[in-house]
C-alpha cells in the first residue's frame, strides 16, 4: 500500500518538458482510487473528460480554458480543499498545460460496508473501524453525507427482518452521532430481507451460511451535497457461485 501511495505522489509530481500549445489549458484532477467517479466533481460547472493512464490512475480533465480561466478554476478547487500545481502534460495525444489538482489522500481510503452476526445488530470490532474511517471523512469534508442502507438475510419473517434491519441501521447511526456527526448528515434506508446480494440457499435447497453473511449488512456510502454517490466505499465482492445476479 505504501509503495502505491509513493508511486502515486511521484507520478503526480512529474513534469514533462513539452511545449504547451497556446491557450490549451485544462484543469486536471488525478485520482488515486479506481472507485472514485466523476460524481465527485458534480459541483464543478464544467464538462468532465476522463482518461486512465498507464499507472492505472483515473484522471478527470475539467473543461478547456485560456490560462486565466484555468487559474480561476483552480482557485475554486483550492477553496474546496484540493491542492493545485502547474504542470505540462500529454492530454489525449496532444500537449497541453494543466493546473493539476490531485484529490486529497484524506478522501480516499479503503472504506468498506459493515456486516453482522446472525440475528444480531450489535457492531463488531471491525465494523467500528470502518465507521471510524467514515467519521473521519465526514469531519474532514463538512458538505458530505453518510448513507446507511441496512439489510438482513432470509431467516425469519418479513416483519421481524424489517425490525432487525432498522436496529442495524440505528446501531451504525448512533455510532456516528456519538462521534459528533449531526443527524442531518446521516441518511438511513432499511430493506429487511428484500435486497439480497448473495444466495440464502443454494440451487439444491441447502442453506448457505456464507451467502447469508453477505446479506446481513449495512451498506455504507458517502454522498455529495446533491445526493450523488462519491464512490468512495469499496464494492462488496460476492463470489460468483453465491451471486444472485
Amino acid at each position: 500500500m505504501m509503495k502505491k501511495i509513493l508511486l502515486a505522489f511521484s507520478v503526480i509530481l512529474i513534469s514533462l518538458s513539452t511545449k504547451a500549445e497556446e491557450n490549451e489549458w485544462f484543469v486536471q484532477i488525478a485520482v488515486y482510487n479506481k472507485y472514485v467517479s466523476a460524481a465527485q466533481f458534480q459541483n464543478i460547472e464544467s464538462e468532465i473528460f476522463y482518461s486512465k493512464d498507464k499507472y492505472d490512475f483515473h484522471r478527470y480533465f475539467v473543461g478547456k480554458y485560456d490560462e486565466a480561466g484555468a487559474e480561476a478554476e483552480s482557485k475554486k478547487l483550492e477553496a474546496l480543499g484540493y491542492n493545485t500545481t502547474v504542470m505540462h502534460e500529454s492530454f489525449f495525444n496532444a500537449t497541453c498545460t494543466c493546473y493539476k489538482t490531485p484529490l486529497p489522500r484524506k478522501l480516499v481510503s479503503s472504506l468498506q460496508s459493515i456486516f453482522f452476526d446472525f440475528d444480531k445488530y450489535n457492531l463488531r470490532s471491525e465494523s467500528k473501524k470502518q465507521l471510524k474511517l467514515l467519521v473521519k471523512s465526514l469531519k474532514e469534508n463538512p458538505s458530505l453525507v453518510a448513507s446507511l442502507r441496512a439489510h438482513t438475510d432470509a431467516k425469519g419473517n418479513d416483519l421481524y427482518n424489517d425490525r432487525l434491519s432498522k436496529n442495524r441501521a440505528k446501531a451504525a447511526k448512533n455510532y456516528l452521532i456519538n462521534k459528533g456527526i449531526p443527524i442531518s448528515r446521516i441518511k438511513i434506508e432499511t430493506y429487511g430481507e428484500r435486497q439480497p446480494i448473495a444466495k440464502n440457499q443454494l440451487e439444491n435447497g441447502a442453506d448457505t451460511q456464507a451467502g447469508r453473511q453477505f446479506n446481513r449488512r449495512v451498506a455504507l456510502e458517502i454522498l455529495d451535497k446533491n445526493g450523488n454517490s462519491m464512490s468512495l466505499v469499496e464494492p462488496i465482492y460476492v463470489p460468483s457461485e453465491l451471486d444472485v445476479n
